[in-house]
């Protein structure tokens, strides 16, 4: 497929950091997109096989 992705877990006071890492990313590499999903959840993650 070709995709990479990086995958972030933290508490909410992560979630700045982040977003401005995204932006960062975005400028440092310009053949790079890089985006910030938020996504907030209490519910511990499920998986299926």
């Amino acid at each position: 497929m070709g995709a990479n992705l990086i995958t972030v877990e933290h508490d909410i006071a992560e979630m700045p950091g982040m977003q401005s890492m995204a932006e960062y990313l975005n400028r440092t590499f310009p053949g790079v997109e890089a985006t910030f999903y938020c996504v907030q959840s209490r519910e511990p993650l499920q998986f299926t096989a």
